[in-house]
């Protein structure tokens, strides 16, 4: 999905998806809001798709390694649904905010 992904190297992500357009239905200043919150805010031709438009949060379990933490499998996926569970609570607050 991502132009510049690391080739054989594990990502992880985040997010929301949408039709065709609906990111750049977005006002400037949610788009600057969601880039600020750490998110990647992705139109038909920012990623390899040509259907969907993303805003997602990446990360690389070599370079985020917080991400994946913890002594055990379990402890990962702790982790790994508290990231995702952040991720999704952060794209809300950032656009229930720009809507008032």
């Amino acid at each position: 999905m991502l132009k510049d992904g690391r080739p054989g190297v594990a990502c992880l992500l985040a997010g929301v998806a949408g039709e065709h357009g609906s990111v750049a239905a977005l006002d400037p200043a949610p788009r600057n809001a969601l880039r600020d919150a750490g998110f990647r805010v992705l139109e038909i031709g920012d990623s390899n798709s040509t259907q969907w438009d993303y805003v997602v949060r990446d990360a690389f379990p070599d370079k985020n390694p917080e991400v994946l933490a913890g002594e055990n499998l379990e402890a990962q996926g702790r982790s790994l649904a508290a990231w995702i569970d952040r991720a999704f609570r952060d794209v809300l607050r950032v656009i229930a905010r720009r809507a008032t």
